[in-house]
């Protein structure tokens, strides 16, 4: 009897377990993974990839990265793929994801900064070059001048420049260096400050960049917003990132469309990067807003005479002296168009005029010594000048000094 009941138990249960296996299958099959899900799934991953990249554990943060990409790929996922790969000297893969940042997220500063340094890193491999013989001393090179100012000592007789328009327009008032404004401190002067590691100290990345953030914030609040950009773009100018210097040189163009600053430095910063058509094509777009500007089109005429384009770098600085008459550092670069014109009593004529308005103007004294030295061959003035460049202090008085040593009998 008992046997009996244990074998209808048994029966019972069987068709039990067969009728509820087939609602469990269907509930399971019913249930899908909500995006909430993926999401939620995505930040962990994302968390444990932040804490492993702190500890310095590249490789482990970038499998955890991938693995919250595949779920949620967000800008902040392929900034720090990109991170970990710059630290593990991967700069091309990191290039790849920086870039990917910016393109869901373009205002990504961050991303944008060390997207610059990656692309740097990639620039920076040495090539080996083949040894070349010696080359011959080069000459003697004069100063090109790019000073704001054209002081006239009072009292002194004035003598007529030469190339002169001989219409001018009014007289265009220029900044002297006593007018300038003070700027704070540039990121370089406080790096050692900021970042005791690169100086034989240690410091974690992380604190180094807390340090940066927080040292910019700070600049940012003590600077109105075109003097901010103005400066990021000279620093990395400085340190070789270019991409983001051009960035950041905009940026200061669009604060302050009229500055002339801006404009010069960033047409300048494409002929140091070998796009000459460009920096020519910044100065050809601005020309109406800065017609007026002596200094524009001084440096304007820098700008062709860095190229030798020599007829071109004369009528700029022609136009320079039609604005801002007895304007020196316009005629002393006159004088330099001459010299590689190879009119040497031309070029004397100029740099001669420069001393006659101002007879403490450094630059001429130099330039009129080579000429006398080197192709008028009239030593005794060329040792006049150089001499008095001495007594001024000029910057390359460690030259001039050996230049003398070497015309005593």
């Amino acid at each position: 009897m008992i046997e009996t009941s244990r074998s209808k138990l048994r029966f019972l249960s069987g068709w039990i377990v067969i009728l509820i296996l087939p609602c469990l299958v269907g509930c399971s099959l019913l249930y899908k993974e909500t995006p909430e899900d993926s999401r939620r799934k995505a930040l962990d991953h994302f968390g444990k990839g932040e804490r492993l990249e702190k500890q310095g554990e590249y490789l482990l943060a970038i499998d955890e990265y991938l693995k919250s990409e595949r779920l949620s790929p967000r800008p902040a996922v392929y900034y720090h793929l990109g991170h970990c790969h710059f630290k593990l000297g991967k700069s091309a893969r990191a290039v790849d994801y920086y870039e990917k940042a910016l393109e869901l997220a373009p205002d990504y500063r961050k991303a944008r900064i060390e997207l610059a340094m990656a692309k740097s890193g990639l620039k920076g491999e040495k090539k080996e070059v083949a040894s070349a013989p010696p080359k011959p001393p080069a000459p003697r090179k004069p100063v090109v001048e790019e000073k704001k100012t054209a002081p006239t000592p009072a009292g002194k007789p004035k003598k007529a420049p030469l190339s002169m328009n001989p219409f001018p327009l009014p007289y265009q008032k220029t900044s002297t260096p006593s007018e300038k404004e003070e700027t704070p401190p540039s990121v370089e002067e406080v790096r050692e400050t900021l970042f005791p590691r690169l100086y034989g100290k240690e410091e974690t990345a992380k604190e180094e960049t807390e340090n940066l953030t927080r040292y910019i914030d700070r600049k940012k609040k003590s600077m109105d917003n075109f003097a901010f950009h103005l400066d990021k773009a000279r620093h990395y100018r400085k340190h070789k990132m270019y991409n983001t210097a051009i960035l950041e040189y905009r940026d200061a163009m669009i604060a302050d469309p009229s500055s002339l600053d801006a404009v010069t430095e960033l047409a300048d910063l494409y002929r140091v990067i070998g796009r000459e058509e460009r920096a020519g094509e910044i100065y050809s777009e601005v020309k109406d807003k800065f017609a007026s500007s002596a200094r524009f089109y001084l440096k304007w005429g820098n700008f062709f005479l860095s190229l030798n384009r020599l007829d071109e770098a004369g009528e700029k600085y022609d136009k320079a002296l039609g604005l801002l008459p007895n304007y020196i550092s316009a005629l002393n670069n006159l004088g330099i168009v001459e010299l590689r014109k190879e009119n040497y009593s031309r070029a004397a004529d100029y740099f001669q005029s420069v001393l006659d308005l101002d007879s403490t103007f450094a630059s001429a004294h130099l330039n009129l010594g080579i000429v006398y030295s080197d192709h008028l061959k009239e030593k005794q003035k060329a040792r006049e000048h150089f001499e008095n460049y001495l007594k001024l202090g000029g910057p390359r008085s460690g030259e001039v000094r050996e230049w003398l040593k070497a015309m005593n009998p």
